[in-house]
């Protein structure tokens, strides 16, 4: 069966707009890759962009790609050093000391 016989007499402008839309609507029903990263990257894991480093409080905040929130970790000085360097997403291995979340290594 055609494309004609199913659609009818459309002109070509209406069905370049019809896939043009539905290519669209595959696109964002996809989620994105970093979305999944924390997840993906396995237990006790944070993965996003660095926002800042508070090195008199010991702890530096990424952005966390899964859920789009801060995320502070405490951290000592060798991985603050290392953390300052980082521009981009940054993977942080981490464990929880009661209510605080401290930073055992950088991906």
């Amino acid at each position: 069966m055609s494309a004609k016989a199913i659609f009818g007499e459309m002109p070509q402008m209406k069905i370049s707009t019809a896939i043009q839309t539905s290519a669209l609507i595959a696109l964002l029903a996809v989620p994105t890759i970093p979305a999944l990263a924390c997840s993906a990257a396995g237990p006790n894991t944070h993965v996003g962009n660095v926002l800042s480093v508070d090195r008199d409080a010991g702890t530096f905040t990424i952005l966390d790609a899964e859920n789009m929130s801060p995320v502070t970790l405490a951290a000592d000085e060798a991985l603050l050093d290392q953390v300052s360097s980082i521009s981009g997403s940054v993977a942080v291995t981490y464990e929880k000391d009661g209510d605080t979340l401290r930073a055992l290594a950088l991906r």
